[in-house]
């Protein structure tokens, strides 16, 4: 079985609409446990598609780690894009019950107690598909979806050098307060993570953010040294400067 899905008339659709680059209509619904191995094949997909220097900004799942997702229950869930009856985009939402540790969350580095937090994981686009702003609407969704279940703090670990995908997080208002390696496959990843009710007061399209905080600098997006020794004096990422070029830190 490939990406195809052609059964969306049941499932619940959070946004359709056009794609702005590409033109083709798309749904944006929640999925169900039968849709994962078209949700594994968009994965390996996706992978394959990666240059070489790339690869391990989207880590190789088994088909079961997609369908586990949604026995966790409490809103856990995975969102897919539809184009064409095919699944061009996903991520994973992961709703922690009490008691969960990093040990069972995949190695992330959790920010509050697991029942109040929101993981936003696994995502994935086609690169087909890429430039039609299809992060930015899953990571809207995100955040209203983990708010509609309780959830109080929103929190994503993305590879150190996957600005592109980072850089969506730091727009939607979350901040980069932390770098560490994976426990998984020894990649650097920035925690990006934010209480709720803040990111829900930031504008999508706008490219500077505070953290209410003082000192603001700014570090090389490039320069991983020296962002880790900003983040160990206290200092949190809270978005790019307009050039694109700095991250724009600040002390809490």
């Amino acid at each position: 079985m490939g990406t195809e899905i052609n059964d969306i008339a049941g499932l619940i659709c959070l946004e359709s609409g056009t794609l702005p680059v590409h033109g083709g209509s798309f749904s944006l619904v929640l999925l169900e446990p039968r849709h994962a191995p078209a949700v594994r094949a968009l994965h390996e997909t996706v992978i394959e598609r990666l240059p070489e220097d790339q690869k391990s900004f989207v880590l190789p799942r088994p088909e079961g780690y997609f369908r586990n997702n949604f026995q966790r229950g409490h809103g856990s869930t995975i969102m897919g894009v539809v184009c064409g009856g095919k699944l061009i985009a996903k991520c994973l939402i992961v709703h922690p019950s009490t008691g969960e540790t990093s040990a069972t969350l995949g190695g992330a580095i959790l920010h509050c107690a697991p029942e109040h937090v929101s993981i936003f994981q696994s995502s994935t686009v086609h690169p087909d598909f890429r430039g039609n702003g299809i992060m930015n609407m899953m990571i809207r969704h995100w955040l209203s979806h983990a708010t509609r279940h309780g959830r109080i703090h929103v929190q994503a670990e993305i590879e150190t050098r996957n600005k592109q995908s980072w850089s969506q997080f730091l727009k939607a208002g979350l901040h980069i307060v932390s770098a560490h390696k994976s426990p998984v496959d020894g990649a650097q990843v920035f925690n990006a993570g934010e209480r709720i009710k803040y990111t829900l007061m930031k504008d999508f399209s706008d490219a500077a953010s505070s953290a209410g905080g003082g000192g603001k600098i700014e570090c090389p997006s490039q320069d991983k040294q020296g962002q880790m020794e900003r983040f160990s004096e206290g200092f949190i990422a809270t978005a790019l400067s307009p050039s694109g070029n700095e991250l724009i830190m600040e002390q809490r």
